[in-house]
């Protein structure tokens, strides 16, 4: 695709995925990496990090847990640069073993708090479109620079890496009348929570205390769905 820059933040304390990345580095002119000398604590943390070291007009962010397919960016990079008003697109997420769709935006909540997701185990060529949406998932996005906060997004308030907080940045951005948007023309594979779930057994009691402060903070405003 288009010509990028890659910056890898990386806190693993495995001695092989180190030394892979170190030579990965040395390998690719257009590649950095970074060492935070303390263990990362939340996304927002990582973004900021990244954001930091790059200075680009449109920023990409990736979890480790996404594999984008050919062509996923480019017509996310037209509605952007057609589009002065987008600060951030979401694409289309591919269950690795069904090849069904996992994410295509956050709708709303639906009662028992869970997110309302466009499209979950639908066809994979199914929501091919873009539109406007309350929120998409920050797994893989697309972000403008200037929708950024200048002192960047807040690392505290949710805990870990157990969701919610890529809400909490989708509707701040709206309230700072940003467009959010789903954009179906890009898509990836992403394998919902590799890490998380196996390597901490108190992932979903931390997850409902997420959905709380998320639901205290944006009441007001929170579409409810069934």
């Amino acid at each position: 695709g288009p010509p990028f820059d890659l910056t890898i933040i990386d806190d693993s304390d495995d001695d092989l995925t180190v030394e892979y990345l170190h030579r990965f580095t040395e390998q690719n002119d257009n590649v950095q990496l970074i060492r935070p000398e303390e263990k990362l604590t939340c996304a927002n943390q990582i973004w900021n990090i990244g954001i930091r070291h790059t200075n680009h007009e449109f920023v990409a962010l990736m979890c480790n847990s996404t594999r984008v397919e050919p062509q996923w960016c480019d017509a996310a990079l037209e509605i952007m640069k057609r589009r002065p008003d987008c600060g951030i697109i979401g694409f289309k997420l591919i269950n690795p073993d069904r090849m069904t769709i996992q994410h295509a935006g956050v709708m709303g909540l639906k009662h028992n708090g869970m997110m309302a997701v466009a499209g979950l185990d639908e066809p994979s060529h199914r929501h091919t479109y873009v539109c406007q949406v309350p929120a998409i998932g920050m797994s893989l996005c697309l972000v403008r620079r200037s929708a950024i906060p200048p002192e960047g997004w807040k690392e505290n308030g949710y805990i870990g890496f157990r969701g919610f907080d890529d809400l909490d940045i989708c509707l701040e951005m709206r309230q700072r009348k940003w467009d959010v948007i789903y954009c179906g023309y890009g898509s990836a594979i992403h394998i919902d929570s590799p890490t998380k779930k196996e390597k901490n057994p108190n992932f979903w009691d931390e997850y409902e205390k997420n959905k709380e402060y998320f639901i205290a903070k944006w009441k007001d405003v929170i579409k409810w769905l069934d």
